[in-house]
């Protein structure tokens, strides 16, 4: 069976935040809290989703784990992002034709 296991209790493990900035998709917030819920991870903040918020596309993504997950904050890029005491950041290279 595939999914979000909804049997076990979503404990809040109160680890590192996941910020997304400019997420393209629904799809791509939904498949990334699922992956979340799966390593213990609840979290999530979004900055500026280009399909905006909430998004029917990622609660189907998600597989229920954005149910299970404390509610998402949604941050303008203005905004700080404290309390975060070390980051780290990840971002899409440069893409070429050739």
């Amino acid at each position: 069976m595939t999914g979000t296991d909804k049997s076990i209790d979503a404990q809040d493990t109160g680890g590192p935040a996941v910020i997304l900035v400019n997420p393209q998709m629904g799809e791509n917030i939904g498949a990334a809290a699922r992956a979340m819920l799966n390593c213990g991870l609840q979290e999530l903040r979004l900055v500026n989703p280009r399909d905006g918020w909430p998004s029917p596309q990622a609660e189907a993504m998600s597989s229920g784990a954005l149910e299970r997950m404390p509610p998402v904050q949604l941050l303008t890029v203005r905004q700080p992002l404290l309390p975060i005491a070390i980051m780290f950041t990840q971002r899409q290279p440069a893409r070429a034709i050739w």
